[in-house]
């Protein structure tokens, strides 16, 4: 009876193991809000990065079920957006409006952990951007 008992304790804390070590999902780590700690520009051969701090801020909440808000503040701008998030492997596409007023946003996601994100803004011929964002507690 004492072997059964000990094989059985032995399945069963191999099983908890091996539950409690999954993976979480890119979609689970995006989920939270995450706050821009800087932008790196890169135009006609040129780079420079832009730090955002003080009392400038821009912050995006990800919701599960695909709901997102980015509120900014930078110097005399202040605003809030809502809109929908689809992340497809490493792509994430950002959707504002509706009706014949839609603004989409494509991102390639770099890293992302569970406590920092870097994407990619494939929006814009011209330029490219890069955010460094740090989930916030």
């Amino acid at each position: 009876m004492k072997k059964f008992l000990m094989y059985f304790m032995s399945i069963a804390f191999a099983c908890l193991m091996c539950t409690s070590c999954e993976k979480k999902s890119d979609a689970d780590l995006l989920v939270g809000k995450w706050s821009v700690t800087s932008i790196s520009i890169t135009e006609d051969g040129r780079s420079f990065e832009t730090k955002i701090e003080g009392n400038e801020y821009v912050y995006y909440t990800f919701v599960s079920g695909g709901k997102y808000v980015r509120e900014i503040n930078m110097s005399d701008d202040r605003y809030t957006e809502n809109g929908t998030w689809v992340l497809d492997g490493k792509q994430l596409t950002l959707t504002m409006g509706e009706g014949i007023q839609v603004d989409h946003w494509y991102y390639n996601i770099q890293e992302l952990t569970a406590s920092r994100l870097t994407m990619e803004d494939r929006t814009s011929s011209k330029y490219n951007s890069v955010y460094h964002l740090e989930k916030v507690k």
